[in-house]
């Protein structure tokens, strides 16, 4: 549990830890305690622990399987001229409450924020944009089109930037576009909208064509994929985890030039 990405957390990187029901949960909560203990944010799904967020499963709250993006289309413009838009309320719905856009006395389901879970909120996109959070009797929800998410929760997409595999495939089995089009969709159903395909230890063969299959993969629009992630081989062997010992090695001139094939690109 103590490797990796791990060393990076601080104040100001927050964490979200999934803990599986299995050997490793108990791993999982202490680790989360750890973190909690150096003050970092957490939000963690599959166990309790005090100091941090704690984020409800699929199993108690079917709705989370129900939630979806859906395009935003234009509307008319309002008064003020400001653009058209597209607005995401979540609402509880009541048999006994007829539905209303007065913020302040409609119920609604909460909209996660910075500061936690916020009640009475509307989420206001233009294009694939979020403009505004807002309140669902701002003057321009009203040229807005209103997508009512019947209960479920709003929250950002989660960003996973350690992802081996998904849908059955492996990254390290192969390495390719499709692949990595199989793992995105796989992890998609549960709310992760970005990821690094990530490589364990390896033949510097292999690592090649995986950041061959990501450049492609970007390329090409593959949803999601941001970046890769090289893990290994060139690491110490005394902490190696489930990393296969015999691909492990030195770092040396092709090492070197192989991860620097992987160049730099940023967007605006």
């Amino acid at each position: 549990m103590r490797h990796g990405p791990q060393a990076l957390l601080q104040s100001e990187f927050p964490a979200l830890l999934l803990a599986q029901d299995d050997e490793s949960r108990s791993g999982m909560e202490e680790l989360a305690r750890d973190l909690v203990g150096r003050r970092v944010p957490m939000a963690i799904a599959g166990v309790n622990v005090n100091g941090a967020t704690v984020l409800p499963t699929i199993e108690s709250h079917t709705a989370i399987a129900r939630c979806c993006w859906r395009r935003a289309s234009t509307g008319s413009p309002t008064r003020s001229r400001l653009p058209a838009a597209s607005i995401r309320t979540a609402r509880r719905s009541s048999a006994r409450s007829p539905r209303r856009t007065d913020g302040a006395r409609a119920r609604q389901r909460p909209v996660l924020t910075d500061d936690g879970f916020a009640e009475g909120r509307a989420v206001l996109i233009e294009g694939e944009r979020i403009v505004a959070l807002t309140t669902p009797d701002d003057p321009r929800c009203k040229a807005a089109r209103r997508h009512d998410l019947k209960g479920a929760m709003l929250l950002p997409g989660f960003l996973d930037t350690q992802v081996n595999g998904g849908g059955g495939r492996l990254f390290n089995d192969a390495p390719t576009v499709e692949t990595i089009r199989v793992i995105g969709n796989a992890h998609r159903r549960f709310g992760t909208t970005g990821f690094l395909p990530t490589l364990i230890s390896d033949d510097l063969s292999v690592i090649a064509r995986a950041i061959a299959a990501v450049r492609e993969a970007i390329a090409a629009k593959v949803p999601g994929v941001i970046g890769v992630h090289i893990e290994g081989p060139f690491i110490n062997a005394e902490r190696k985890g489930a990393h296969d010992a015999a691909k492990m090695r030195d770092l040396d001139d092709r090492g070197v030039a192989l991860l620097r094939s992987l160049g730099w690109a940023g967007r605006s």
